[in-house]
């Protein structure tokens, strides 16, 4: 918690929706004000499990599999899995007592993706988005992924806002469980507290005061221009983020259109064939996922298996 609250407490670039935001920043300002204390033992639950799917005698179940014992995350089982990583609560690197990070899911993702009989990864998705230092991780886990042959979906179950989406851009296929499930806030902004040379606390009275070498002019440059009141050295930073985001987003989703890249949310169902491949639920996604990754390895061992696509009505229908 504490890394958390330290992390959310320096970031300063932000892919985030607005209201989603400002609860970040107050939770994190109750916790900082109440000393609420979190034992090393309690952080490390966080990372003992994640889920799987997996296909057995026509049969697709959910179990939870340790992803840190150092043995294959389907060692009891020898049929093929989709590894599942929540993508749920503010996007951080170093995550929190209540949400994996993205060095967690990037980490998670890379030893899932090792796995012989891993099919694929699922990022299942309700998240209003967080800081934008978390989106290389998401990137370099997905190439990984991609170099073993195997897919990235992403399944929406409620909202996918700002650097959540983001995330289901880079994965090859995006569903979302309801129509109503909130989708989009495209976009990037800046945030942060500012205290400059000669401002006084005013409880204390002290002044606070900041010397800077001669040769240190660049140094924090952005802060002290902001603190002024010019955010122009702030905004070319915000600008090349935004269009990084908005240039993959098209390259991922080229029937996204211009009314789609500018911040705004949307209903599920009205972005399909765009934003989204269309509606599913978790099993159908997982459970197609496999079908397609077990017909290709039987291929490659020149055995057909024939896949009955009504099976997966709505991603076929998408």
């Amino acid at each position: 918690m504490i890394t958390t609250l330290l992390e959310i407490s320096m970031t300063k670039i932000w892919m985030a929706y607005g209201p989603y935001f400002d609860a970040i920043r107050q939770t994190m300002q109750t916790n900082i004000a109440e000393r609420k204390h979190l034992s090393v033992e309690d952080v490390a639950k966080k990372h003992t499990f994640y889920m799987t799917i997996n296909s057995s005698d026509k049969m697709v179940r959910m179990e939870s599999v340790g992803s840190n014992t150092g043995q294959s995350v389907n060692a009891n089982n020898p049929h093929s899995f989709v590894a599942i990583l929540p993508v749920c609560g503010p996007i951080t690197r170093n995550g929190g007592a209540c949400s994996y990070g993205s060095i967690d899911l990037r980490d998670d993702m890379i030893e899932a993706a090792k796995q012989e009989d891993c099919a694929g990864v699922v990022l299942y998705i309700n998240s209003g988005g967080g800081s934008a230092n978390a989106i290389d991780d998401i990137k370099y886990a997905i190439n990984y992924v991609h170099q073993q042959g195997k897919k990235v979906k992403a399944f929406i179950d409620g909202m996918c806002a700002s650097a959540a989406y983001y995330y289901a851009a880079l994965c090859d296929e995006i569903y979302y469980m309801n129509e109503k499930d909130q989708i989009g806030s495209i976009g990037a902004f800046a945030a942060f507290y500012t205290q400059k040379d000669g401002d006084k606390n005013r409880y204390t009275n002290e002044t606070f005061r900041v010397v800077y070498a001669d040769k240190s002019y660049e140094k924090n440059k952005w802060y002290r221009e902001a603190s002024e009141g010019n955010y122009e050295t702030v905004k070319e930073e915000l600008n090349e983020l935004n269009e990084d985001f908005i240039a993959d987003v098209k390259a991922a989703r080229p029937n996204a259109k211009d009314k789609h890249l500018h911040g705004a949310m949307f209903n599920a169902a009205d972005l399909q064939g765009t934003l989204v491949d269309g509606q599913s639920t978790l099993e159908e996604c997982c459970a197609h996922m496999i079908a397609i990754y077990e017909s290709n390895t039987d291929n490659s061992t020149n055995t057909k298996t024939s896949i009955n696509m009504q099976n997966y009505p709505l991603i076929n229908a998408a």
